[in-house]
């Protein structure tokens, strides 16, 4: 009888722990979220701009981005306020975010990919595409994540 009690426990905390993996818990649940967003937004940017056809895909695809962003920059207040030690995580981030901030430094590289392609070379240099650069340079001025 105790080693079918025992069975039944270990798989009762065994489907407890997989739930809680599957689930995403952990503390900062809604920092890796935004993380994702913050990725999701810009791997949509560059797949947007990598498959312009024109400049006026290229100026949507860069409107779209600047609001995103600007919408992912009030986010990120409201987890500041939700944690404030976020500042002193630059050097040295929890554990537990560290893998999903990787995600945002690879991004990085993306963003080379993506801009030394010869199409994406030749529609940035219209007059209009870069308008709206500029334009997005001057939202970026206003986002600010986590201050």
């Amino acid at each position: 009888m105790n080693r079918i009690i025992s069975k039944i426990q270990i798989f009762i905390i065994v489907a407890l722990m997989t739930a809680a993996v599957s689930c995403g818990g952990g503390k900062y649940k809604d920092i890796k979220g935004f993380i994702n967003e913050v990725v999701a937004a810009q791997d949509e940017f560059l797949s947007k701009i990598e498959a312009s056809a024109n400049a006026g895909d290229a100026v949507s695809a860069v409107q779209v981005f600047g609001d995103r962003l600007v919408k992912l920059s009030e986010k990120s207040k409201e987890i500041k306020k939700k944690y404030p030690e976020i500042d002193q995580w630059v050097e040295n981030p929890p554990a537990d975010i560290k893998e999903d901030l990787a995600k945002l430094d690879s991004s990085g590289s993306k963003f080379e990919q993506v801009f030394f392609k010869e199409n994406v070379k030749r529609i940035i240099k219209d007059k209009q595409v870069q308008t709206a650069f500029i334009e997005l340079n001057k939202k970026m001025e206003s986002v600010k994540f986590f201050q």
